[in-house]
Order: C-alpha cells, then structure tokens, then sequence
C-alpha cells in the first residue's frame, strides 16, 4: 500500500474557489525562464478571489462597481462575451440532443425498465401484454467490466535523458501515491461501468486547491457526459474551441460555496441539462446552474493557452483572463482540456463513441418479446376455459369458483352446450429463434461461455481454461489496449500538474514489491524549464519530458495459473538448468509471455557464473594433477621416504582436492554460486 507521509514546508493559503479551482502560480517572465520556475502561490482571505494590478477577480452584474481610472482597460470577460458562450452552449447542446436521449435510453435497458420504449415504439399498451426483462443484456456488461477490473493498469514513467534516471523513478514511485488518495480505482471502475453502458468514459484530472489543508493537490473524478457540451463534429476534445461543463446544485449548496454571490443569484436553472428519469420528483425553482467555460485563446507571444471562466447567468464566479498573472500563462500550463475522453466504439465524426448497450439491446429485445409470447401461451394453456351455451343453464359464478363441490345447472348438459377450449402449444420455430437470438448476443458482445469459466466439453485444467479464454479474449484485449492509451493521459496531465504545483517538497512514502518501505521527496524544481547553454554559447531552455509504459497492475486468476504452469514445464524441461543455458536461451527467444525478458537476462547470467566455475574446477585439477605427478618423480630417501618436500607438495595437492571437491559441491547445490 502507498500512501502520502507528510509535508516538509510550510502549506500555502488557499482561495476558495471550489474544488477545480486551483491557486495558480505566476506566469514566467522572460528574466524567470532562464531560472529554475519556482514561483508561490498568492495568499488569499477565504471566500475572496484574487485582485490583481488592479484587475477585478469577478464581475457582478447589477452590483456597485469600485472607481477604476479611465486609463483602466475593458475586462477581456465581461457581460457581453457570457452571452455570446451561453449561445455557443446551447448549441453545442443542440448538436449532441440525439447522444444524450440515446444515454438516457441505455440507463433504461441498464435498469431492465425498457419496456416503455418497446410499448412506445410498438403502439402498444402496458396492460396488453406480459413484460418480462431478461438479463442476458445485463450479465455480458457485467462480464465486460470485470474483464476491465481484472486488468487495473499501472503507470511507469520513463526518462528520455540520462540526467532524468533519478526524477522518473520517483514519479514511478510518486504517482501510484496520488493515484490511491484519490481512490483512482473507484474512478476506475466508475468511469468503465459508464463507459461499457454509454459508450465514452470521461474523467477529469484537475488541481484540487482545498487538499492538503490548502496545500492543494491532483484530484481526479469522473463526469456524466451529460454535463458536458463541445463543438459537434470534431473527433479529438482538444480540437474543439470550446468546452463547457454545467453543474447543477441547489441554491443553499450555492450560497454556501459563494456566500458573497448570495444575494445576487436567485434559483431557478438557466441552462437545463438532458437528465435520467428519476424515481423521485426534482423541482428547478430551488436550483441553479453553474458553468464552467473552458476555451483556448493565443497570447502575446503567439502560444495557444487555456483559460477558464466559472459563471452562473450573467455573474461572473472567476475568469482566469480576467487575471493578471494568469492572462499569458492559462488556467493550466499544458494548455489541455482537463477532461480525457475514452470512447469504447468510436464514432468517425464524433469524440463519443457507443456502448455495449448500443449493440445488444435489439437481440436483447426480441428475447424480451419472444418471452412474453412463451409465457402468456404457458399461461393460456395452463388456464382452462370454456365454450358456453346462453341455453346450458349453467350457474357461471358457482362454475368458476374451484371450491364448490356442486354447480346447479337448468336444464341438460352435453358437448353441444358446454366445451372446454383448447390452446395449442407454440411451434418448436419459436424456441428456436428464441435461441438463435441468445446466441447471438453472446456472440457479438463476446460473452462465451468459457470466457465465465464454464465448458461445454468437460474442461478443467487452468491451463485448458486459460487458453480458451484467451482465445477469446481479443475484444476485451482490445478495449482494455484503448482505455491504457486514455490512462496514459491521465497520467501525462498529472506530471503536468505536478511541474506546475508542485513548489512545497512533498515527502511520499513507497512501498516495494517485498514489502520494504523508502520515503521519496519531491517537488517541481528539477522539472520546471532549465536555462541552459551549449558549447558554442547559445542559450536554451530545457524541460524534463518523459515516456509513460502502461501495463496490467494485475491478471485474472487463469492467467496467474496458466503462468505458474508454465514456469513448472520449463523447470520440468530444465531450462533452469545453467548447463543448458545456450538451448534454453534459443528457446525463450522464440516464446512471448509476461516476465520472459528478466528469465532471459537470469539464465544468460547464471550460464555465465556456470562457465567460469568450470573453468577455474579445471584449472584447479591441473595443478593437482601436476603436483601429483612431482611428488611421484622425487627420489627416495634412505629409510624408505621422500623427505619433507614431498610432504609438503602432498598436503598442498590434498587442500587442491578439497577445494575441487568444495566448488563441486556448491556447483550441486547451488548452480548460480561464484567459486
């Protein structure tokens, strides 16, 4: 588990601006980009936006205005520029109608309630028919998100120059950190759960100001794309010129966030959102509509950046142009929307794809239909009724009533007055169908069998198990490759925002693979611009930049098994075997599995220690077969020996022997140990 440990400095003010609305640092002036950027955030009174040089932090349409000199130049953001965005936001709106009733549709089948658009669609009443609602459509979504939460992925961040080894393991270390405080793998599943239902996941990865006790930090989350507007027809989010996001809150949630706005915003909803269809009833008198405007604009040095102004009718909440030190700089420095899209289909002309949902809800239909067919036959046959006379005389009520032993008639009874009506039963082309449609569900979403552990030919080995669902796994690989290349994003904002915020050192604490801890220490000094010269004289500015790798944090248990099956089969092979290690490499270069480069470095490696073992057991036996044969060519000495000379080269020969036998023994015991 990693979790954050302390802070070392002294935590800077915050300015109550809600949970995106970060204390911005200063922009960098031409004398600051050839210094390290380091710059602090401005303290401010809570509840009060930012005034600088002069410049109002917000505009209050109908409120007092404070004396300005005439020099005083024209905010950028004022009344007139809100009416044009509202304009623009109500197109977008118009423009993305069709995705928004099809979100709220697919919220329907989610919630098996669809057969008020079957009815609706088919002109039929609800009391006209059984309604039953399947889960087939249900069980593959839930199949499909857990395919998505068996493989949780994990960032590595990977440095592109030598001199930032150092800085990318930290951030290694740093951003599963900040990834756990802001319960990422709730998000996670939050945002697939929409994704696989709607069809686009989108999360927002923005700078929390309120964290930390004011210290402010990453916050990421997930946003219904139903708040969300940009311009039709573009298929990357950051191509659009702009970008809205509308929240919705009751008027005391206002006033409680903007007390100094209390008074002059009253309730009710400007700017209406499509919304789900609610168990309980919703009043918009008491609510109010806050926006978020995010849009793109060139500043005096020709750069695109990004500003955002928060509004709510024709009150200004902040506007970043609106600031000083944010007017050349942007919002954010990466100059990104802050939203990243994960479409699961893509659509050509759109940055919203479509789900799961999209697909199967028509097969899911027609078994919902056949259904009603099989029950109310079932239901017809198992309920007898009669063909009656008008002269049968019969009592109806005592006739209907199973608990009376007697029913009174007048008059004579016969299969001319009275016959039981006989239901047939439904042709076996019904069932058929019914099938045929079920089948075809599974096969389109994928949702075989065996990719839910079971078999229809009796296999149950891991291994088995394992291959057939990889067999068929190429949909939820492919869908889990896309939402790795949204996670890279994600991950690419967060260093972002860590360059830009990050001035206080933060101290981390790392926990390894082995349970070990190390506490890590980070700040943006080493990744803000560096000025730096080159060996003629010309100046330059560098930024660290860095390569992110995406992999799976964790596999499903078939495919741990499947693994650990094999290592037992290479072992059985005698791969491991340091004897072999020519073979076995020639071998592993032919095979792909997860881990086979480190086996390959470990067995190069073990062959080698194996080859100098050999090596020096051979030149220990030359020396002993040497000295044997000197002890064996000495003259005798009278009295039958050899002196003390050859008593001292045969002890040294027997220590020989000791040390062969010692490095033979290590090599049996321990084929990697170092003679």
């Amino acid at each position: 588990m990693e979790t954050r440990n302390s802070t070392k400095r002294k935590r800077a003010q915050r300015g109550m601006m809600g949970e995106n609305m970060p204390v911005e640092a200063q922009p960098m002036t031409q004398q600051q980009a050839a210094q390290p950027v380091n710059p602090q955030p401005e303290a401010m009174k809570p509840g009060v936006e930012p005034m600088t040089q002069g410049m109002p932090g917000k505009l209050r349409e109908g409120a007092a205005q404070p004396a300005q000199p005439e020099t005083q130049a024209r905010p950028p953001i004022g009344v007139e520029e809100l009416e044009k965005a509202t304009a623009r936001l109500l197109r977008y709106q118009r423009g993305k109608a069709s995705l928004d009733r099809r979100i709220v549709a697919n919220e329907e089948w989610w919630k098996l309630r669809h057969w008020r658009q079957l009815n609706a669609r088919f002109g039929k009443k609800e009391e006209e028919q059984l309604e039953p609602a399947s889960a087939w459509l249900l069980n593959c979504v839930l199949n499909k998100h857990a395919d998505a939460m068996d493989n949780y992925p994990d960032c590595a961040v990977l440095p592109r120059e030598q001199g930032d080894v150092a800085l990318a393991e930290t951030l290694s270390g740093v951003i599963p950190v900040i990834m756990e405080e802001n319960r990422y793998e709730a998000v996670y599943d939050d945002m697939w759960w929409y994704k696989i239902k709607q069809g686009t996941g989108v999360q927002f990865v923005y700078w929390d100001a309120q964290k930390l006790g004011g210290l402010g930090d990453v916050g990421i989350k997930t946003v219904d794309i139903l708040k969300l507007a940009w311009e039709p027809g573009v298929r990357d989010i950051q191509d659009s010129d702009d970008l809205f996001c509308v929240d919705v809150m009751t008027l005391e949630q206002f006033q409680a966030r903007w007390p100094e706005f209390a008074d002059e915003v009253q309730g009710g909803v400007s700017v209406t959102v499509q919304d789900y269809e609610h168990e309980d009833s919703r009043e918009d008198s008491d609510r109010v509509a806050v926006i978020d405007w995010y849009y793109k604009r060139r500043n005096a040095m020709g750069k695109q950046v990004l500003h955002l102004c928060k509004y709510t009718g024709q009150t200004i909440l902040f506007a970043s142009e609106n600031e000083e030190r944010y007017r050349e700089t942007g919002w954010y420095e990466h100059g990104l929307y802050p939203f990243v899209f994960d479409p699961l289909f893509p659509v050509q002309d759109s940055c919203a794809g479509f789900g799961y949902i999209d697909i199967m809800r028509d097969p899911q239909m027609y078994i919902d239909m056949l259904d009603s067919m099989i029950l109310k036959n079932a239901q017809m046959c198992g309920k007898r009724r009669y063909f009656v006379s008008d002269q049968a005389g019969i009592n109806e009520k005592e006739f209907a009533d199973w608990g009376k032993d007697i029913v009174h008639v007048d008059g004579p009874i016969s299969e001319l007055n009275i016959r039981e009506i006989d239901v047939s039963p439904l042709p076996a082309a019904v069932y058929n169908v019914r099938e045929t449609k079920i089948n075809e569900l599974k096969e389109t979403s994928g949702n075989r069998d065996f990719n839910q552990g079971g078999t229809s030919s009796g296999v149950t080995a891991a291994s088995a198990i394992a291959s057939l669902q990889e067999a068929g796994n190429k949909l939820s690989r492919d869908m889990l490759k896309a939402s790795y290349r949204a996670y890279e994003q994600v991950c690419a904002m967060v260093i972002e925002l860590i360059r830009q915020f990050y001035d206080a050192p933060r101290t981390f604490r790392i926990t390894g693979k082995d349970g070990s801890m190390a506490f890590s220490t980070l700040d943006n000094s080493g990744m803000r611009p560096m000025a730096m010269q080159d060996e003629y004289g010309v100046a330059s500015v560098r930024k660290p930049v860095f390569d992110l790798k995406i992999k799976a944090q964790r596999a499903n248990p078939f495919s741990r098994a499947s693994q650990n099956e094999l290592a037992v089969q290479l072992y059985q092979m005698g791969v491991f075997n340091p004897q072999m290690a020519d073979q076995s490499l020639m071998m592993l270069e032919l095979m792909q599995f997860e881990g086979v480069d480190k086996l390959k470095q470990e067995i190069a490696q073990r062959g080698t220690v194996y080859e100098q073992m050999q090596q020096q057991i051979a030149a220990l036996t030359q020396q002993l077969e040497a000295m044997t044969g000197t002890v064996a060519a000495l003259p005798e000495q009278p009295g039958g020996g050899q002196g003390a000379g050859a008593e001292r080269m045969t002890r040294a020969g027997d220590g020989v022997s000791q040390a062969v036998r010692g490095a033979e023994e290590a090599r049996r015991t321990d084929p990697g140990t170092e003679v």
